[in-house]
């Protein structure tokens, strides 16, 4: 009896891989390279005019070389486990459904009364108008597509993936949503309006993913949030 007890103690604690997150100084590295590819690849387009369809699958493609493509790599150099480390878990639904509920109130009353407290640049609020514009089925498609789908599945198994899982078990919920919500902000713009809309929606985002302990219910929420931008049309 006593060694069948002793036998489970030690399975227990040599079984590490329920919770099997990035280093710090992994999570640190990849949201460098995020930045800098992000930077670099703005700084080389930034002489190019891209409209329409183009603009879209311009936005695709940095989405994807520059945040997806690195946390991949990030996965794969430090042989993380995929679900562990971004927190692929099954959603316990009755959870998710009331955090989709209370986020998209939150959403709609942020995207509400913030541009009445802080206006956004008439820059930013033209590159926002020319990524979401469509005038056929296919361009509404693939608007759609950019910002409903792409964006928001890479966005979050970056920033509340892979990054909010591994400050989680280093540094508690508060700490790993603030955090997160912070780089969020940084990473989208230095624009004040945005700066607050992107640390604010990330406070929400993280907070759905630490409630719901799944990935799933920011991406769902983020792909709402994003598809707001498509009604006034």
């Amino acid at each position: 009896m006593s060694s069948e007890l002793s036998n489970n103690t030690i399975e227990s604690s040599v079984n590490p891989t329920e919770k099997k997150t990035a280093s710090l100084l992994s999570l640190i590295i990849l949201v460098l390279v995020v930045f800098f590819l992000q930077t670099g690849m703005s700084s080389v387009t930034k002489n190019f005019t891209f409209e329409g369809n183009l603009l879209k699958l311009m936005v695709i493609a940095k989405q994807l070389i520059c945040i997806f493509l690195p946390v991949v790599l990030t996965v794969y150099i430090f042989r993380l486990p995929i679900r562990e480390s971004i927190g692929f878990y099954s959603p316990p639904w009755g959870r998710t459904i009331i955090a989709i509920i209370l986020g998209f109130i939150l959403i709609y009353t942020i995207n509400l009364l913030l541009p009445m407290i802080l206006r956004p640049t008439q820059k930013l609020t033209q590159s926002t108008a020319s990524i979401v514009a469509y005038s056929n089925v296919f361009e509404f498609m693939l608007t759609f597509l950019t910002i409903s789908v792409v964006a928001p599945v890479v966005d979050e198994i970056f920033l509340r993936g892979i990054l909010l899982q591994g400050l989680l078990l280093k540094y508690g919920k508060i700490i790993a949503i603030l955090a997160t919500a912070l780089v969020t902000a940084l990473l989208h713009t230095l624009e004040l309006f945005k700066l607050t809309h992107a640390f604010l929606m990330g406070v929400i985002f993280a907070s759905s993913v630490v409630w719901t302990k799944s990935v799933y219910t920011s991406i769902i929420l983020h792909s709402i949030h994003n598809s707001l931008a498509l009604i006034p049309q």
